[in-house]
Order: structure tokens, then C-alpha cells, then sequence
């Protein structure tokens, strides 16, 4: 079977990864085995119609030329936005939830309201960007809001709205944020720890994989989107032991939630630890920006990679008990460092980060043209990112 995977970065697959035989990509170095969309000029993940209909011409050219194959997803809700402009390539689609289930979980006002009737989530009210600015001005116990587009994901469509507003700040909101939009708005804890996990659903186990610590750049501007930098793991190390049993406690009731509707394979689960209470925040039916620090740890412990594991939950009711035990000994010896094109990453930084990367680091440009300036980019745009490998 010549499986090919289809996804935002070619170093989401890392060397020694043979699960994968060809690779279809937004970023990456195109190869005989490697199709890459963006190449020449660097611009921001879209799933668009031009790179939808990329994707079906090279799935097509691929099944002209093999014999046998299989297609597998970074994003499975994307591969409906490929099924509907060519619906015969679904017959070789695999690890596919249905498409109402994914929207479903992909919806956060919807995932929050399920999740809340099984484990804490963090409270969270409907309201629109007026509503918003009144919640503000009366209860000033509020560190700030977190507002969020319902149907966001990767951060496009979280911001954080400060308390200390004026006039100003006020007009500045309501022409950034549609008046008639409905938003998910929590509350914002300042010294709160974002973090989330991957876990694997089989129908009657789930695997939970170690969890990491989301970095971004979070600053006291009135409004902001916080800019993700990464994920750093071994925060086991840091947190007692009765704050991670909770966490897995809760985790593990979400697994056996999400296989009593029907849910298979790999989901991450974004949370929040605010001292001693544990919110879910959201789900993403789908691998992660940290997944290739988990392949990175699966290949050191001679264990197979989360996309085997993820196929294995589409056909069989749990996994082997010795990878049960072996991944709930698993310990994760890397970081992520992600960057992107923002205010605090210019070309000064690029340029001096290049000639002192850390002797630690291994660094995937993916098929970045480092020759052209980056304030070149659209702000926004992934640049590369390495994994740290922790001394």
C-alpha cells in the first residue's frame, strides 16, 4: 500500500518515519516523493480553493501511478473540502470521522457546551463584542476577556481584550470585531498555564500521550492576539501529582465520551490549569502542531508513530496492552520553537537567531527562501521552526 499524507508542513514527518511514502504539502522542499504548494513565495496556510485544487490533482495523479493507495489527513475536516470537488478520490481516504462530527467538534461554542456536561470547562458566556466591553466596565474583578471566533482555529481567532479600555480603544474594537458576530467569551487568568495533550481513540481504550506546555507571546495591549511560539513538554516535572491526575481523569472521561459517539483516532485536547482547577478549553479532531515531538519520542522508545496508532483506532477496539504501558511510561525530551512573521520576530532577530542556532536545535525551514526578506510576508505567515532536544 503506497500511503501518502497530506499536510500543512513536510516536517510534520520526521526522518526515520516510514509509515509515509509520499507527502503533500503547503510548506516543504518538493521532491520526487514531496509535492509542495507554496514554494517561490512565502505566504499563510489557506485552505483554499487554489490549494484544495492542488491537493486533488496531485491525489489523482498519485492514483494514476500507483497501483494501490491510501490517503491520510493532518486536518480529516479538510479532506471534505477535497471529497466535494472530487468525490471519487474519498474511496481511498482513510481515518475519517464523518464530516458533522468533526464540524461539530470543530465548533467551540458547541465542543465547550458537550464537553461541560462530563468534565470542568472554563466558564464561558455568548455574547457579542458590545456585550463584551459592558462585562468590562461593571465587574472589575476581570483581568481581561477571551473572546474567540466559534469556528477558529490555531489561534487565527482568539484575542484578548484588556479591562483598562477608553474611547479610543472602544471605536478600535467595534471596527475590528463584527458588531452582529456571536463570540465564546471565559475569563482571562493572567498566570494560568495553557497546555494541551494527544490522545488516541479506540473504541473501547483511549491512549493519552504526554502533555505540553503552549507557548506564545501574550503582552498588556488592550487588544491582542496572542502569537503561538511552540511547546515545551516535561511538565509533569512541575505540576503535582494530584493536579495530573486530574488532568488525565478528565482526559480519559473525554476519550470514553468521544468513543460512545462514534469519534476514531487522534484528537487534541487544549486546557488551562489555574492553580489548583483544570478547564478544557476546546478540541482539535486532528494531529498538532507538536505531533512531530511526539513521533520524535515514539522513534527514541522504539514505539510506532501517532499516524499507526491513529489507523489502528479505525479498525481495531483497543490498542496491544504493551503500548498501553509503554506510553503511559513515555516522557517527551523536546521543545518546539515555532515563529512567524509578528512585531516581535523581524529580520535583525532572523538573521541573528541563523548565526547562532543552538547545538541543540535542529531547524526545518520548510523550503524557506531565506535570501528574501521576511518583512516581505504577510504578518502571520510561518517562517520554520526547530525542536530542542533537552540536555
Amino acid at each position: 500500500m503506497y500511503k501518502v499524507y497530506i499536510c500543512a508542513k513536510a516536517s510534520d514527518i520526521i526522518k526515520g518515519n516510514d509509515f509515509f511514502q509520499h507527502i503533500i504539502a503547503y510548506y516543504g522542499v518538493p521532491s520526487r516523493t514531496t509535492d509542495v504548494f507554496c514554494q517561490d513565495f512565502r505566504c499563510d496556510v489557506h485552505y483554499s480553493n487554489e490549494f484544495t485544487d492542488f491537493v486533488v490533482e496531485k491525489m489523482k495523479k498519485i492514483c494514476i501511478e500507483q497501483n494501490s493507495v491510501s490517503f491520510y489527513f493532518y486536518a480529516p475536516a479538510f479532506a471534505y473540502c477535497v471529497i466535494n470537488k472530487e468525490p471519487k478520490l474519498a474511496d481511498y481516504i482513510r481515518c475519517l470521522n464523518s464530516e458533522i462530527l468533526l464540524q461539530q467538534l470543530d465548533n467551540k461554542i458547541i465542543a465547550r457546551s458537550w464537553a461541560k456536561e462530563y468534565v470542568n470547562v472554563i466558564p464561558f458566556k455568548i455574547l457579542t463584542i458590545n456585550s463584551c466591553l459592558s462585562e468590562l466596565q461593571t465587574n472589575k474583578k476581570l483581568a481581561g476577556l477571551v473572546i474567540q471566533y466559534p469556528d477558529s482555529a490555531g489561534g487565527e481567532g482568539t484575542y484578548i481584550l484588556s479591562p483598562n479600555y477608553n474611547d479610543e480603544d472602544r471605536k478600535k474594537c467595534l471596527k475590528i470585531f463584527s458588531r452582529d458576530t456571536f463570540f465564546l467569551v471565559s475569563p482571562f487568568f493572567k498566570n494560568a498555564i495553557s497546555a494541551a495533550c494527544h490522545i488516541i481513540v479506540y473504541e473501547e481504550n483511549t491512549l493519552v500521550f504526554p502533555i505540553g506546555i503552549s507557548k506564545a507571546i501574550i503582552t498588556d495591549d488592550i487588544i491582542q492576539r496572542p502569537i503561538y511560539q511552540g511547546t515545551k513538554y516535561g511538565i509533569q516535572t512541575s505540576i503535582s501529582k494530584n493536579i495530573i491526575k486530574k488532568i488525565h481523569d478528565s482526559i480519559e472521561n473525554l476519550g470514553r465520551q468521544l468513543a460512545a459517539i462514534g469519534y476514531r483516532g487522534i484528537c487534541g485536547i487544549d486546557f488551562m490549569i489555574n492553580n489548583d482547577d483544570i478547564y478544557i478549553m476546546e478540541f482539535n479532531p486532528r494531529f498538532l502542531g507538536s505531533s512531530f515531538l511526539v513521533d520524535m519520542a515514539l522513534m527514541d522508545n522504539c514505539l510506532p508513530s501517532l499516524a499507526y496508532f491513529n489507523e489502528e483506532a479505525f479498525y481495531k477496539s483497543s490498542p496491544l496492552s504493551e503500548h498501553i504501558q509503554k506510553i503511559q511510561e513515555l516522557s517527551i525530551p523536546y521543545n518546539s520553537h515555532v515563529f512567524t512573521v509578528n512585531e516581535y520576530f523581524n529580520q535583525n532577530a532572523f538573521n541573528l537567531l541563523l548565526n547562532n542556532v543552538p547545538s541543540n536545535w535542529t531547524v526545518y525551514f520548510d523550503g524557506l527562501n531565506q535570501q528574501i526578506p521576511i518583512v516581505t510576508y504577510e504578518n502571520d505567515t510561518y517562517l520554520f521552526r526547530a525542536a530542542e532536544k533537552n540536555l
